[in-house]
């Protein structure tokens, strides 16, 4: 009976890991067919789309500083450091490190910096204005709301982000704007060949098939022939880096966070 049980409950486990595959993305409704929209950035037609791209500069700054999310709840910490590391490249900054090394008396009790942020600086004492980390983190209730609400708003976001004097434009994908996605693939023609100018999308993984739900990431390449974006999706645990189509993935940024549709952010350096 016992060895049945295990048997059983060995089988069950087995069943959801492969349901649960890395990087296999789901098929979704696409006119009167399923089918999947994504695509793996390191697979023959990922590279080839990446090949072909057009715009793309802002890849290799991005990628040079990419770092998956640490846990669950952080898609928009992870894709913060990115950006911030990325606008930071000549500046030997240390803003709250928690990742300094001080050195034995021996030699000499000095301290060793670490010029990079990190997803363990970035939420600090001076953010907490912004919403308390506790809440965040999904430590505590929100005050305000009376219940938990974990992880960060695209607007919380932004705030964020300019509390470290960057320049933020914050865009709802608003389902009112009828030019919204022409707008956008004009955006990212005029961003992503920049030098120090990034996009940050917030989306709903489930409309295009991706293994994540509410989601952050960084833009960073677009192929304007084939009408496909590159996302470096932060969530590395579930899923690579993909390929989506452009008008799939406005749909996603559409999709509601709270009463407010899900959008982007166009981050630059104060001047």
């Amino acid at each position: 009976m016992i060895r049945a049980l295990v048997l059983s409950l060995f089988l069950l486990t087995t069943l959801n890991l492969q349901a649960a595959s890395y990087g296999e993305f789901k098929e979704i409704d696409v006119l009167d067919s399923k089918r999947v929209i994504v695509t793996s950035w390191n697979s023959k037609l990922g590279l080839k789309l990446f090949k072909k791209a057009k715009y793309k500069n802002d890849f290799y700054d991005l990628a040079s500083h990419f770092q998956p999310q640490k846990n669950p709840l952080y898609c928009g910490i992870a894709s913060s450091a990115i950006i911030l590391n990325a606008l930071n490249e000549d500046n030997n900054i240390i803003v709250n490190s928690k990742n300094t090394i001080k050195k034995p008396k021996i030699y000499g009790a000095t301290v060793i910096p670490f010029y990079s942020f990190t997803q363990d600086d970035i939420l600090n004492n001076n953010t907490d204005f912004i919403k308390n980390r506790a809440v965040v983190n999904f430590k505590t209730i929100d005050q305000n709301l009376g219940r938990y609400d974990p992880g960060l708003t695209l607007k919380q976001l932004a705030k964020l982000l300019e509390y470290y004097t960057l320049n933020v434009k914050l865009i709802y994908a608003d389902e009112s704007n009828k030019d919204g996605v022409n707008s956008f693939k004009e955006i990212l023609k005029n961003t992503l060949n920049i030098k120090g100018e990034y996009i940050l999308a917030n989306f709903q993984g489930k409309k295009i098939g991706s293994l994540t739900s509410g989601h952050i990431s960084p833009v960073a390449a677009y192929n304007e022939a084939k009408n496909q974006i590159l996302i470096l999706d932060v969530a590395s645990h579930k899923q690579p880096w993909f390929w989506v189509d452009v008008n799939k993935f406005y749909e996603a940024m559409q999709e509601k966070d709270g009463s407010k549709s899900r959008g982007y952010l166009i981050i630059s350096k104060s001047l």
